[in-house]
């Protein structure tokens, strides 16, 4: 959840536009204990349309712990919404 967060964070969209995760592909690299400070890093490595891959890495004390592709679209809020709830 973390990781898609920091993605959503590189993003600068227009009113109205929000994205969607379409897929998520990391490896749990290493424990962490409750309480630890995790740090996340998202890059923006390809746009394609309104489909934009990333990588993505989370770091406890400088090691990596995990890390991976993740891919969003974006999309008109409101009718996503609309579709959405309509089921």
């Amino acid at each position: 959840a973390w990781m898609e967060e920091a993605a959503c964070l590189c993003l600068d969209l227009e009113e109205g536009k929000t994205s969607v995760g379409i897929s998520m592909n990391v490896s749990h690299d290493m424990a962490s204990p409750l309480g630890a400070t995790i740090t996340i890093e998202a890059k923006m490595i390809n746009v394609d349309g309104r489909k934009i891959d990333y990588e993505v890495q989370a770091f406890q004390d400088g090691k990596s712990i995990g890390k991976g592709v993740h891919s969003r679209f974006v999309v008109d809020a409101e009718k996503f919404l609309a579709k959405t709830y309509k089921k």
